[in-house]
């Protein structure tokens, strides 16, 4: 039988408690004015979530893949658009600790814990968000790319 931790509770709980009082109530606001919700976003970076997912030596939290879910289900309770934020911005994070070299990883990874949003392009005219349909190609030229496509 599969259990949380207390880490893992422990997470839950605070983004729970922080979710409630806090985001449930410009939920409703940030979606009808399109607002982007700085001050949440502010909040959860100072809490460690937008680093929840980077080794510590980048400056993260380093926590393991059920608490990323919890948080993102815990905020989502509350408020879709800031669930959606977070979200894009931890597989980000996990795509520059995956993928990325050492020297980007030093680079980028502790700006990331520091609450600096990643996100990344995917729509496009003929394809929408099928990530399948995408023309977009990014060609090495020499020691640079040239990103063909629009989005």
């Amino acid at each position: 039988m599969f259990q949380l931790t207390e880490e893992q509770k422990d997470i839950q709980d605070l983004v729970r408690k922080y979710s409630e009082d806090k985001i449930r109530p410009l939920a409703n606001e940030i979606d009808q004015q399109g607002r982007f919700p700085k001050e949440t976003i502010d909040d959860l970076t100072e809490m460690g979530i937008m680093g929840l997912n980077i080794p510590e030596q980048y400056g993260g939290s380093e926590m393991d893949e059920v608490c990323k879910v919890l948080a993102i289900s815990e905020i989502s309770r509350c408020c879709a658009s800031t669930a959606e934020i977070v979200a894009v911005h931890l597989l980000v994070n996990d795509i520059i600790l995956h993928q990325a070299t050492e020297e980007q990883k030093a680079t980028y990874l502790p700006m990331a814990a520091e609450g600096k949003l990643g996100a990344f392009c995917l729509t496009e005219p003929n394809a929408g968000s099928d990530a399948g349909g995408l023309r977009t190609r990014a060609v090495k030229k020499g020691d640079k790319y040239v990103i063909n496509g629009t989005k």
